[in-house]
């Protein structure tokens, strides 16, 4: 019998572009959030990107 793929998950990094460096988002107990869906990974991570002024945007990693 074949395995269930697992779904696959999305997670928001924030990319420092002037140190071309990667960073997960964490929650308030620092693991890393990770959304089910990808509409609102991408709703979450399109906020983020209107309201960032530091240099930096951010972006959705599939997982799984």
């Amino acid at each position: 019998m074949a395995k269930k793929s697992k779904p696959a998950s999305y997670r928001i990094s924030k990319y420092f572009i002037e140190k071309s460096l990667h960073v997960y988002m964490n929650n308030s107990l620092g693991e890393t959030v990770e959304f089910t869906k990808f509409k609102d990974a991408s709703r979450f991570c399109e906020l983020l990107n209107a309201n960032t002024d530091s240099n930096c945007r951010y972006e959705i990693h599939v997982i799984g």
